[in-house]
């Protein structure tokens, strides 16, 4: 029996807004918390590691105890990681708690998060394809990727509304979101568990070849760069315009809101017009490239606008670009060995953007795009370096949603 895609999508929906809402609030965990960019990038980071780690695991429960029992384990777990990641939150804006003790216990929160939180969109995807045709799937899959794309929406807007009553309060929704998935989780129908006769055999994960270890290390400088520039949003706000933690978690809020909205109208809008995936990953590394340069000379001043937003729209292409002409190159037979290698190399990128960038910032805060910039350089380097292989002509617009 099919799964309802409405209900798992509105999972993936606030499941997503629940992750989009802790990044614009780095000004108000500095400023109530007492927390410094160093530690709130390293507890980020503990929590997409753990995200690696977990997710193979939970694939293969979802096999044997069904994909519904995964998800609402899943949410269970990360719901009680964000009920203790708030309460120790709250401790630390009363004071009742060293922040040096609030640090280790909220990267305790996270690893429990990231090892359960693993489980619900990766599960989610596997539920919404069950019982269905191969010509169904794809289309099912983007429907949920869109799904996810609008909780990060989502999320910006309700940390504004949050913001209006006070700078603690959009901390709420960090339970909150979780909780709405897990009734959403516990309404839709169960599926039935696989229950192979034979014990499952582990897959093996086969190194890729060197074009298509160019691509992953795309992948990976790419996110990297996302990952610091995310993470640097808000302490650039406060630092270089003036903005208090409430204003600067507003900016940043609505930063990443056009952010997602500028994303999403390029995929459906300029990427559909791409027919040649490695052209589409060479123009979006080059714009990034370029943009990405051009925003740190403006900073302070509100033309920085214009490059950021062209390199969303430079982001917007290349990330389809690689992940198309990588799937193309490995042919359907070793398919979901790429997907699972990029998403190795993706959660690894926003892993090391966050620590990086928090570590950075705090060394040399005149330099605060510097490690951002020499991702940037590193993927146009090996953009450059890559060459044509076969018939390259994998059609972008099949594939965007996979970004």
């Amino acid at each position: 029996m099919k799964a309802s895609l409405p209900a798992i999508g509105a999972i993936a929906t606030t499941h997503g807004a629940a992750q989009v809402v802790l990044l614009a609030l780095v000004p108000v965990l500095q400023a109530q918390c007492g927390l410094d960019l160093p530690s709130i990038g390293l507890i980020v980071a503990v929590g997409t590691a753990c995200f690696m780690v977990a997710g193979p695991a939970w694939g293969a429960l979802g096999d044997r105890w069904g994909r519904k029992r995964v998800v609402v384990s899943g949410l269970v777990g990360s719901l009680l990681a964000q009920g203790l990641f708030l309460a120790v939150l709250l401790a630390l804006v009363d004071q009742q708690l060293a922040v040096g003790d609030g640090v280790m216990m909220l990267v305790g929160c996270r690893v429990l998060y990231g090892l359960t939180a693993a489980a619900v969109y990766p599960g989610c995807q596997a539920w919404v394809t069950e019982g269905v045709s191969d010509a169904e799937r794809l289309g099912r899959l983007a429907g949920l990727s869109a799904a996810s794309n609008l909780g990060r929406v989502i999320g910006p807007v309700l940390t504004l509304v949050g913001l209006l009553a006070g700078p603690v309060w959009p901390l709420f929704w960090l339970v909150v979101l979780p909780m709405l998935s897990l009734a959403l989780a516990l309404s839709v129908q169960a599926d039935m568990p696989m229950a192979p006769a034979a014990p499952i055999r582990r897959p093996v994960l086969r190194m890729p070849g060197p074009g298509l270890r160019g691509c992953l290390v795309i992948a990976l400088l790419t996110t990297t760069a996302v990952g610091q520039l995310q993470m640097l949003l808000g302490p650039v706000l406060t630092d270089r315009y003036g903005l208090d933690a409430g204003a600067a978690s507003s900016v940043a809020a609505v930063v990443l809101l056009c952010v997602a909205v500028i994303g999403v109208a390029t995929q459906w809008l300029l990427v559909r017009r791409i027919g040649s995936a490695r052209s589409g990953l060479l123009a979006g590394a080059l714009l990034m490239v370029v943009s990405g340069v051009g925003i740190w000379p403006l900073l302070g001043t509100g033309w920085a606008a214009l490059p950021l937003g062209l390199f969303v729209v430079g982001l917007a292409i290349a990330t389809p670009g690689y992940t198309a002409w990588g799937s193309h190159m490995v042919g359907q037979a070793r398919r979901g060995q790429w997907f699972g290698w990029l998403a190795i190399m993706h959660t690894a990128g926003y892993t090391a953007g966050f620590a990086i960038a928090g570590w950075l910032y705090a060394w040399r805060p005149d330099w605060p795009l510097a490690g951002f910039l020499a991702a940037l350089l590193g993927v146009a380097l090996v953009a450059g370096t890559l060459r044509r292989r076969g018939d390259d002509s994998a059609s972008l617009q099949s594939r965007r949603q996979r970004a």
